[in-house]
């Protein structure tokens, strides 16, 4: 057997997973905005091949030995698990659910007036005196982006709880608390479905979005004006 097609035996399901998990967000019902959405900060973003798409290229990168591929499969790993591993049971006191639904209803300045937040907590977690969500990051290294940053603040205000996030590294695991209200989520929701974007995020001069934007012209001179302003004050 080659190795392309041992590869595939093996990571066909997770892939497969991957795709289920992705297809949550697909609708393109104007009365809701997912998480997952909402995160990359453009509301017409455009998302190029993509592994959960194209196991091939999956399989293609992992034989390269491309850092993407490696830390999407080991992302995978962790997530599936984890969450396998603890959901619903009773740990240390505290009931664990596996894959918790988003949900919160949002009022918006323009059509269709309020739409329904939407996405899925990796573990949501009931203790005796507190509740809280945990969201599982596989990073290469220890800094969580600022579109995962945004993902769990909006996490966090449409659950009314603190998000917990657990950062894997081949190095170490870290845990970084994130926490946000309903007025950091009507904010942003409303950004983003009527304005269409999320400024802070697809005008970062770092942000992958960009190249995916449908306004990408205006998102590269955006990006070239805010690095100039960005060196200037750093000098």
């Amino acid at each position: 057997m080659d190795e392309g097609r041992l590869l595939r035996l093996l990571f066909t399901p997770i892939v497969e997973r991957a795709r289920e998990d992705k297809l949550q967000s697909s609708d393109e019902d104007p009365s809701v905005v997912h998480v997952s959405k909402l995160s990359r900060g453009c509301a017409n973003f455009v998302e190029q091949d993509s592994y959960e798409e194209n196991p091939e290229l999956l399989i293609s990168s992992l034989l390269r030995g491309s850092n993407n591929s490696i830390s999407w499969l080991l992302g995978q790993l962790v997530h599936t698990s984890i969450e396998l591993s603890v959901d619903k049971k009773v740990i240390d006191g505290c009931e664990v659910v596996s894959e918790k639904e988003v949900k919160k209803e949002v009022e918006v300045d323009c059509e269709p007036g309020k739409v329904v937040v939407k996405g899925h907590v990796d573990l949501y977690v009931k203790c005796p005196q507190e509740e809280f969500a945990v969201e599982l990051k596989y990073r290469s290294t220890g800094e969580l982006g600022l579109r995962s940053y945004y993902q769990t603040m909006t996490y966090s205000a449409a659950l009314g709880v603190p998000v917990y996030v657990v950062i894997i590294t081949p190095n170490k695991v870290t845990v970084e608390k994130v926490e946000a209200d309903e007025g950091f989520l009507r904010r942003v929701v409303n950004d983003f479905k009527c304005k269409g974007y999320l400024e802070e995020i697809v005008f970062n001069p770092d942000a992958r979005p960009c190249n995916n934007c449908a306004n990408k012209a205006n998102c590269e001179l955006w990006k070239r004006a805010v690095g100039v302003l960005v060196s200037k004050v750093k000098r």
